[in-house]
């Protein structure tokens, strides 16, 4: 893990393990989720990343300044995308309001919740809010995706933190293959590992076997933990 002026920046590294002839032949591509801390019960995490070019070694980056809150229109259908939004600078002490449905608005000051930053929707729609963060991974280069939302309707106000753990997959089903960057995906389709990077000492390694679908780490660390197919991802917008 490596200092920055503001905040940290965050390297996972992740190895993919595989007996098959030819390797990797039975996985579709890598994908992620990142937590957050969000007072909305209806929170729930999205797609952070979903590359398909999926390798032996792959390193994974993000963090910095380089942080966001999103304002975008409800969604058609569960299965869309997030395809446009109303980004604004993510802002401790600050409260951003939103007077337009096409999310503009303006900050005030809000040391009432200094841990936190707060959007309250004061515009006659219901919007969509959440976070978004640049991210590094193969292809994808100092893009910034959503990952996590939470439904605003007209009134409502929702506190956001920063929080740094990331969820990994492998994808090895068509069910997986099918995953969008923005969607959201309620519970785990596989076994998954949990990252805490912010107490990580260092860069993190963890390893993927694709023979037994099975994510691994060395030694026991306090910073890495397995989930399984089926775990409820909705807990990791709510933290």
């Amino acid at each position: 893990m490596v200092e920055a002026e503001q905040m940290a920046l965050y390297r996972v590294i992740v190895s993919v393990k595989d007996d098959a002839a030819p390797p990797l032949s039975n996985a579709f591509g890598i994908y992620g989720f990142k937590a957050a801390s969000d007072n909305r019960p209806d929170a729930r995490p999205v797609v952070w990343f979903f590359e398909s070019d999926i390798q032996s070694h792959m390193e994974l980056e993000w963090g910095g300044s380089d942080q966001e809150i999103y304002v975008a229109k409800p969604r058609h259908k569960e299965s869309d995308p997030i395809s446009s939004y109303s980004a604004h600078k993510f802002k401790y002490r600050q409260k951003f309001v939103v007077e337009t449905a096409s999310g503009g608005g303006y900050y005030l000051h809000n040391e009432e919740n200094p841990t936190h930053m707060e959007v309250l929707n004061s515009s006659e729609k219901k919007l969509r809010f959440g976070l978004a963060e640049k991210v590094n991974l193969g292809n994808q280069q100092d893009a910034f995706c959503p990952y996590c939302e939470n439904i605003a309707d007209r009134g409502a106000t929702s506190s956001f933190r920063i929080v740094e753990k990331v969820i990994l997959f492998i994808a090895q089903s068509d069910t997986e293959a099918a995953i969008k960057q923005g969607n959201v995906v309620p519970e785990a389709l596989s076994s998954g590992v949990v990252i805490d990077a912010e107490h990580a000492e260092d860069d993190t390694y963890v390893t993927f076997d694709l023979t037994v679908g099975e994510w691994s780490w060395e030694g026991e660390q306090h910073w890495v933990s397995g989930i399984s197919k089926g775990y409820d991802l909705g807990y990791f917008a709510r933290i």
